[in-house]
């Protein structure tokens, strides 16, 4: 979604997130659990760009769907 969908990061944050959230998580020899890399990619969405969260953010109040 990252890098595909049509709110994929911009260009020139890929490699940012490469070097930031993926780091070594592809390799056979990381033993890093899931929770590190989401807390990463949390952060790093969070940060994103001139202001705009792409993060997830918690609301303040529950809200009824169907």
């Amino acid at each position: 979604m990252v890098q595909h969908s049509a709110w994929a990061l911009p260009h020139g944050k890929r490699d940012e997130w490469a070097e930031k959230v993926v780091l070594q998580w592809f390799h056979l020899e990381n033993v890093e659990t899931s929770d590190c890399l989401l807390e990463r990619a949390e952060t790093f969405l969070q940060k994103s760009v001139k202001g705009i969260s792409w993060g997830a953010k918690m609301l303040g109040k529950v809200i009824q769907t169907n």
